[in-house]
């Protein structure tokens, strides 16, 4: 199975969320799926960490941030100037973990660059759980089977096999947590 929308590259440890469909395969692109709004959180606070940390120390200053970060001087100081949050960074993305290290303009850059490509992430997940269901449909389960195993309801089994997007995916695309 090819996925719809391509796994961005720095989620490449997720790879192996892709393959032969399985109701295990289904529960785990649900489960990621999930953990993306957390994840979000935990990337927008060690950018501002970081962003905060390089300007405290005068390691850089907001041109140079803007810059490398590929963003508005503005933007640098918005994400300096918000509000810390205490996060964790969800299990399934331990992998990211290195990006929470000493502020550095390499790790702005990269922090930045995965904040970026959460949303194409979530594509990524929701293109591959449907195709999942899809072929789960198609096999030996039947709605009710999946919506058990989901822990969803049969009419969201249905929703999930048409590409519709359910309330945590619909707050992603408004670009909320």
């Amino acid at each position: 199975m090819t996925p719809i929308t391509p796994l961005p590259a720095e989620f490449a440890f997720l790879a192996g969320l892709a393959g032969e469909p399985t109701l295990e395969r289904a529960q785990a692109l649900t489960r990621t799926s999930k953990d993306v709004a957390p994840l979000r959180s935990w990337l927008a606070e060690q950018r501002r960490r970081t962003v905060r940390g390089l300007l405290t120390s005068k390691a850089a200053d907001r041109a140079t941030l803007a810059e490398t970060m590929g963003v508005a001087k503005q933007t640098v100081t918005v994400v300096s100037c918000a509000k810390p949050r205490e996060v964790e960074l969800p299990g399934r993305f331990a992998a990211l973990a290195h990006l929470a290290g000493e502020p550095t303009l390499e790790q702005a850059a990269e922090v930045t660059r995965t904040a970026l490509a959460a949303r194409p992430l979530l594509a990524w997940l929701r293109d591959e759980r449907q195709r999942t269901v899809r072929a789960l449909l198609d096999g030996p389960y039947d709605r009710a089977e999946i919506g058990t195993a989901l822990g969803v309801s049969v009419q969201r089994v249905s929703d999930i096999a048409a590409g519709h997007r359910g309330p945590w995916a619909r707050g992603q695309a408004r670009g909320g947590s």
